[in-house]
């Protein structure tokens, strides 16, 4: 079983148990649309694609990504312990997407009391207590 653990403010406070989800979100400086797609393997996230809609500021394409319907898509196999993600005030909400469902991070794991700027971070585990990384 994997499970996607979400913190904000450095406490575990809740897993979602899937195989995959995908992060979306609003670059600040372009205003274009930028989304990822995981894999959850514990103990570690893969990126297996990204989709830009567009180019500039520091977000150019891969040399390797094919343009399709407006999205310059990539494919990745690229393996990280954990994404410590901003969710910066100048853009649109960070969107996680598991299971058929999209939200706000905001949405899935509420800040209480913590500032926006306050960084949420995200990684593997093979339990729902999140207790193996982190």
């Amino acid at each position: 079983m994997s499970w996607l653990c979400l913190a904000v403010a450095g406490y575990a406070a809740m897993a979602v148990q899937t195989q995959e989800f995908e992060l979306h979100w609003m670059h600040s400086v372009e205003r274009v649309q930028w989304h990822e797609h995981y894999r959850v393997e514990p103990p570690k996230l893969v990126l297996t694609e990204n989709r830009v809609q567009g180019s500039g500021a520091g977000m150019e394409p891969d040399a390797d990504a094919v343009l399709k319907q407006g999205w310059w898509v990539s494919q990745r196999h690229m393996a990280v312990p954990e994404l410590t993600l901003p969710d910066s005030g100048f853009t649109n909400a960070l969107q996680l997407c598991s299971g058929g469902q999209c939200a706000p991070l905001a949405s899935w794991l509420p800040r209480d009391g913590t500032d926006r700027n306050t960084p949420y971070q995200l990684w593997a585990s093979s339990d729902s207590h999140c207790d193996d990384a982190g």
